[in-house]
């Protein structure tokens, strides 16, 4: 049976190429036609959006979290959804060790200061190293337990909270168990999140989180885009 496709995201053109040669699909640009919508955490897939898509039958994302859909609306209207979970955890991750390395060594710093010709050689990297920081990462997952892998690989103290994640698994995933998240946050001179978007961890990290972080702390948001 021939179904309708409207793609809301940016999408490799091969993909589309391949699709549109075959003859189970069409690519349309009236999402009221549509009944399988293809798209990305950008988009927005609210009640009204879904109204105007009544033959809709699967909303397929194409990342790990699903924030963006509103759930209960696709639910009462029985349309399915697919994402990628772990799909791009890898990817994350290295962006996360990239940031830590960025931010420890100051190296945006020293790359303004060396297009403004100065080189300064007084102050001395070794003191920047990783090894000297401890890691604290809230959500132990697939993004987490890569970043305390890679973070480790540099002799990092790696410290976690997780409370879905079993005692005897956050060896196994590089980590020490943090018994609470203030726990976490007292002893983290470098935090990052990998946590799902839900009611209980909306805004959790505020003012007061914030204040428990040691001076000087460094926080990265790898969760959300």
């Amino acid at each position: 049976m021939r179904k309708r496709l409207f793609i809301a995201a940016e999408v490799d053109p091969r993909f589309v190429a391949r699709i549109s040669a075959d003859a189970r699909f069409d690519i349309v640009r009236e999402l009221a036609e549509a009944e399988i919508l293809v798209t990305r955490a950008h988009v927005r897939v609210t009640r009204e959006l879904l109204d105007a898509a009544p033959r809709l039958e699967l909303i397929a994302q194409g990342t790990s979290g699903i924030d963006n859909v509103d759930a209960a609306a696709a639910r009462e209207r029985g349309i399915a959804i697919v994402s990628l979970p772990g799909e791009n955890a890898n990817a994350v991750a290295e962006l996360v060790l990239a940031f830590m390395l960025m931010m420890t060594r100051t190296i945006p710093q020293y790359t303004e200061e060396l297009r403004r010709g100065l080189f300064r050689r007084d102050d001395c990297a070794t003191r920047h190293e990783l090894r000297h920081y401890r890691l604290g990462i809230a959500g132990l997952g697939e993004v987490g337990r890569r970043v305390a892998r890679l973070a480790g690989a540099f002799g990092v103290s790696v410290s976690a909270f997780d409370p879905y994640i079993a005692d005897a698994d956050f060896a196994t995933r590089g980590a020490k168990r943090a018994p609470s998240l203030d726990a976490l946050l007292e002893s983290s001179d470098i935090l990052t999140l990998h946590v799902p978007l839900t009611p209980e961890t909306r805004r959790m990290i505020a003012a007061p989180q914030l204040a428990r972080l040691p001076k000087g702390a460094f926080l990265i948001n790898a969760a959300r885009g």
